[in-house]
């Protein structure tokens, strides 16, 4: 199989399985092929980032509310690890408050989503979002 036609790696971490679920739903509803690391707080995403050895994914989605280890403190690890520093983070969070955002910018994101209440506002914008950082990503990785 070629890199252009190989699946996206995506890597969620999120402590809610119902949100995992609808982040499944809305890759499969913009036709993107994916494979899914999930990660279920903060604390497993970091001892991920610290000790793992495998390929980092094409783009992390992060909740910020997390039991344990919050996502500001996964993004600052993400961001100072060597090689994940071109990985593109997207934010999803239900949190409508603009210290949260405000909290995590200095750290870098590609984006940051609300997630939206409406099942297909969540499919489209979600989806979409994922589709175009991952488009971008890969774009990026094959220009020399």
């Amino acid at each position: 199989m070629s890199e252009a036609l190989a699946p996206f790696h995506v890597m969620i971490v999120e402590d809610n399985p119902a949100d995992v679920y609808l982040v499944e739903r809305a890759l499969q509803e913009n036709c993107v092929a994916y494979t899914l690391s999930v990660l279920t707080d903060g604390d497993e995403a970091l001892r991920w980032i610290y000790h793992a050895s495998d390929h980092p994914p094409e783009l992390i989605v992060l909740d910020l509310h997390m039991p344990r280890t919050g996502g500001a403190e996964v993004l600052r690890a993400i961001r100072s690890a060597p090689r994940l520093a071109d990985v593109p983070v997207m934010i999803l969070s239900s949190s409508q408050s603009p210290s949260d955002k405000n909290r995590v910018q200095i750290l870098g994101f590609a984006r940051y989503v609300q997630k939206p209440t409406m099942l297909e506002e969540f499919l489209s914008q979600v989806g979409g979002t994922m589709k175009e950082l991952l488009t971008e990503s890969r774009a990026r990785k094959a220009t020399p």
